[in-house]
């Protein structure tokens, strides 16, 4: 069974749904970007948290609002990642994708000091897709992960200038993987590899919100790990020749994230917020790939990720029914240069964004605008695969456009 090693790696690796590029918004494979007018500020959102979306920022926050209240809302996203491989002359781009998740919140008002609230996102997504005939084709050539949060949860409010919340995620998720196999050995042209999985798992969140002195408000929202188990088949083709599929199975534990925001409205109609989250990607230290069949070596792999941090600062004016909103941030990568591959070339990040909604009657429309630009990240490494080593020796460069639109009505 010819399976390439860092194929099968990237089971464990990733593990939520294909939204964007390798690199995305908030380091390594997390996505932040679940809602319009958080993403107008850069996603700095958890010291306000006054909409629906506060599901996923804050939820504490839905203990603000009034009634029973519906948005639905995507972002499209619009990567571009190069490779610049000095070490073959060859510069490679990543297939040109569009990428469009949904989220879906529903808040419920029981009582003014009691607030239920269903969410649905993905805050974590990876997709990537290289050219099949690429030189890297060997390491990987298409990796596609779905997972959904189903996120019920519960927002007391013993003050009305105090909310907590407490929830549970249900996370479904499934992969499909594809590399190349190098077949010249036998005089025939290149086989292929895909692995399929699905797997499920379960976490928690809780948060808090609190009316400060001098108009200001402190937000705390920390959502637990999530292990996901999988089950699955690996494959190889020509299947007459290389074998009939295997049985694998494997785990990834997705990390812990904490935020902490400070949003001030000392300004007439203005908010400011600044909010720094750590992400526990030390979560990712070593990859196991098992297969079920004793006679075939499970793969090991070395991973080494770090905790990472991310800085944003937002900024909003309302008048009237019009609000306008801007913001930046800096997100690090937990990726170590040692173990950098084609399917996460992460980097640190800066995000620019703008934004702005509009208010009538019982509904609002928000739309956002973000540009995100990494650090280009040099590579000096050998990707290990089950034929032809791939050797890396440049640097990756990266940049997302992306456009986030939602709709909320208040019943």
């Amino acid at each position: 069974m010819w399976i390439s090693r860092s194929l099968l790696a990237l089971l464990m690796t990733v593990g939520t749904l294909s939204v964007t590029d390798s690199t995305v918004y908030a380091g390594a494979f997390g996505l932040d970007e679940q809602g319009a007018a958080a993403m107008g500020r850069a996603n700095a959102f958890a010291a306000q948290a006054d909409d629906t979306t506060a599901l996923f920022y804050n939820p504490a926050g839905i203990g603000q609002l009034h009634g029973t209240q519906i948005s639905l809302g995507t972002t499209f996203i619009a990567p571009s990642t190069t490779l610049k491989n000095t070490s073959s002359d060859v510069t490679t781009d990543t297939t040109a994708a569009l990428f469009y998740p949904g989220t879906l919140y529903i808040v419920h008002e029981i009582r003014h000091d009691l607030h239920a609230g269903l969410g649905v996102f993905t805050p974590f997504g990876l997709s990537t897709e290289w050219p099949s005939d690429w030189e890297g084709r060997y390491a990987t050539t298409f990796s596609e992960i779905n997972t959904y949060y189903f996120n019920p949860g519960i927002t007391w409010s013993p003050r009305p200038q105090f909310h907590v919340a407490a929830g549970i995620s249900y996370v479904p998720s499934s992969v499909t993987l594809r590399n190349k196999l190098d077949l010249t050995s036998l005089s025939l042209p290149d086989g292929e590899s895909e692995v399929t999985a699905d797997g499920d798992g379960w976490g928690y969140n809780v948060a808090a919100l609190a009316s400060l002195p001098g108009q200001t408000s402190l937000g705390v929202s920390f959502r637990s790990s999530v292990k996901i188990d999988y089950t699955g088949q690996a494959t190889s083709e020509p299947s007459a020749l290389l074998g009939p599929p295997q049985a694998i199975h494997s785990s990834l534990t997705l990390p812990p994230i904490l935020t902490i925001g400070l949003a001030n409205q000392a300004l007439e109609a203005v908010t400011l917020e600044v909010d720094l989250q750590w992400v526990g990607w030390s979560t990712i230290q070593s990859i196991d790939i098992d297969f079920d069949d004793p006679a075939l070596t499970d793969v090991p792999t070395t991973k080494n990720w770090t905790d990472s941090y991310s800085l944003r600062f937002g900024a909003e004016h309302s008048h009237g029914p019009i609000t306008l909103r801007a913001g930046y941030a800096y997100d690090m990568t937990p990726v170590p240069s040692d173990t950098i591959e084609p399917s996460l070339p992460d980097s640190d990040k800066h995000t620019f964004a703008l934004g702005g909604g509009y208010r009538f009657g019982n509904a609002t429309i928000d739309v956002a605008y973000m540009f995100i630009r990494s650090n280009d990240r040099t590579v000096n490494n050998i990707v290990t695969t089950a034929t032809t080593p791939f050797a890396q020796q440049g640097s990756y460069s990266t940049h997302t456009h992306e456009v986030g639109i939602g709709v909320s009505y208040r019943f």
